[in-house]
């Protein structure tokens, strides 16, 4: 469906076919790193029989999931301009002018050089694809998951009063890292432990990631940063109302929270947490709950 890097979203349905969001991303050293976001249409055998572009270049403030479909079948975007949110049918035709450049004249996107002094970005698309990853994933954990004794380990909540079954999300744990497969690796076949809520020594008996490690892994980091050294890579921002999607509320050596969007009731926030929840969850939470806090972006986010 793409031959670029990038990532797909499924953004709504009808009764005949599937509507599907592709952002693609090509760079060269002239140009950096571009963006294309179409709307395929694929009908029930997965064919292509539509495409639309978003207008990425008219977007002023990133909204997220800004594509859907109406009652009628048409597709509806959201397009944030700098006064004014405007509401946009996208009409679907045989095919798009291509915009990227070609992949004979595109430099490898990843963790190799693309050219002097240049290197990879990573975008919110992607960042929210592994955020979602996280709080959508379900697996069963047996008793062994759940209560074997392991020395110093705390419980998480959901999981110590609801017994052996299938759970949501992936576990809080103290200095954890995992990314989804290898926390649910550690599941099965049942040799480890879901979460430890107790601050104090990493637990090699355990499997979960806690607030920083999530926030390195949507980041797409290859190492674990704590909330010590994540401003070593960051920029902090002037003030709140600069935030994007996936920039972070900060307080030092405390927790961090990944910000999604600002309604008229708080902040609607990624996180893994203790506070009652005890894993990777999406929450609102008010302007009290950042006592402390400073808001920074990731230095190698795509711009």
């Amino acid at each position: 469906m793409t031959d670029y890097p990038g990532t797909l979203h499924l953004v709504g349905s009808t009764r005949s076919s599937f509507l599907v969001s592709v952002e693609e991303l090509a760079y060269t050293v002239a140009d950096g790193v571009q963006v294309d976001e179409t709307v395929r249409v694929l009908d029930a055998t997965g064919s292509v029989v539509g495409v639309a572009r978003f207008p990425l270049n008219e977007v002023a403030v990133h909204i997220n999931e800004p594509i859907t479909t109406s009652q009628d079948g048409e597709i509806v975007a959201l397009v944030a301009l700098a006064d004014r949110v405007d509401v946009a049918v996208l009409a679907a035709s045989d095919s798009v002018e291509p915009i990227l450049p070609r992949m004979d004249a595109v430099s490898t996107i990843g963790t190799q050089p693309v050219g002097a002094g240049a290197t990879s970005c990573v975008s919110r698309a992607t960042m929210r694809t592994t955020d979602v990853g996280y709080r959508i994933n379900s697996h069963y954990y047996s008793t062994t998951n759940i209560y074997t004794y392991c020395l110093g380990r705390g419980i998480p909540g959901y999981l110590n009063s609801g017994g052996a079954g299938t759970y949501s999300s992936v576990s809080y744990k103290w200095g954890g890292f995992d990314t989804v497969s290898s926390f649910n690796s550690g599941m099965s076949p049942g040799t480890k432990q879901a979460g430890d809520t107790t601050k104090g020594d990493t637990l090699s008996c355990a499997r979960g990631v806690d607030c920083s490690g999530f926030v390195s892994r949507v980041w797409q980091l290859s190492s674990k940063y704590g909330t010590w050294t994540l401003d070593d890579i960051s920029t902090q921002l002037s003030g709140w109302g600069n935030l994007l999607e996936y920039d972070i509320f900060l307080k030092q050596g405390s927790h961090v929270r990944l910000f999604r969007y600002y309604s008229g009731n708080g902040y609607y926030v990624s996180e893994s947490t203790t506070a009652g929840y005890d894993r990777v969850v999406y929450r609102l939470i008010g302007s009290s709950d950042l006592n402390g806090y400073s808001p920074w972006r990731y230095d190698n986010v795509c711009p």
